[in-house]
């Protein structure tokens, strides 16, 4: 259970965000402001769950040395 919720946490949820925002056709009302929220949104999520990646491995008990068994 502790992977999941690890592997949760650093998901890939941007990547889809941005996808479907860049897909967007370039005629669209207020395309502009709708690319600017989802990579605001993503650069958040980057910075957010970056930052705190390596208190959550250390709190569920993960160390160099038990990754990979």
């Amino acid at each position: 259970m502790k992977e999941q919720h690890l592997l949760w946490w650093g998901g890939l949820r941007g990547a889809l965000t941005l996808a479907l925002a860049l897909a967007l056709p370039v005629n669209l009302d207020h395309r502009n402001e709708i690319l600017l929220a989802a990579f605001g949104v993503v650069v958040f999520s980057v910075v957010v769950q970056g930052l705190t990646m390596p208190w959550l491995s250390r709190r569920f008990g993960f160390s160099p040395a038990t990754i990979g068994r």
